[in-house]
């Protein structure tokens, strides 16, 4: 009896869709993850430009902790480089998982660069650019939206992201298990 639940308990976590939410605001962006609507982690970061390791981010709490930078990314990429057949392998994998994933993201910017008639084509150009590449997109499960709000009277930039993710562990193990059999053969 008691296994079957926990079977049960199981199933119903890796059938469970996982949110997450991200909010930017200037450097600072934060992520809260939902699983089954009801268990949620929070964390804030921020982006800093260091002079040798490039981008650094960290998380930002009681106690700022570096978390990575780009020079330790690029570093680790030197080290570790993939066969032909796991690049084949990883890019079907990450294609299945993709593809069932629900993604959500809204932007809103403002931009002023003291002319309005330049201003007015920036901001113009730049939403009918970003929405047409929303359009684009297969909007069962992915969707974009971008809002581009002129500011005319000073320069200025201002963006604002919400980015919703949602997607099953499930998915993520068959995506896994894609990548072993593809690696394999």
């Amino acid at each position: 009896m008691v296994f079957l639940i926990v079977l049960a308990i199981i199933i119903l976590l890796c059938l469970a869709k996982i949110k997450a939410d991200i909010h930017t605001d200037n450097a600072e962006f934060s992520i809260a993850v939902y699983i089954l609507g009801i268990i949620k982690i929070k964390r804030k970061y921020v982006i800093r430009r260091e002079k040798k390791k490039i981008l650094t981010l960290y998380r930002i709490g009681k106690n700022e902790k570096e978390i990575i930078s780009l020079h330790d990314i690029i570093q680790k990429n030197k080290k570790t480089r993939l066969t032909v057949k796991e690049k084949g392998a990883a890019k079907k994998a990450i294609k299945y998982i993709f593809g069932k994933t629900e993604l959500r993201i809204k932007i809103n910017s403002a931009a002023g660069i003291n002319d309005a008639y330049t201003t007015a084509m920036v901001c113009g150009l730049t939403g009918v650019f970003l929405n047409a590449a929303g359009a684009v997109t297969d909007s069962k499960r992915h969707s974009i939206k971008v809002r581009v709000k002129p500011v005319f009277d000073r320069q200025f930039l201002s963006i604002k992201a919400d980015c919703i993710i949602a997607l099953t562990p499930a998915n993520i193990i068959i995506g896994y298990i894609i990548y072993k059999i593809n690696k394999r053969w």
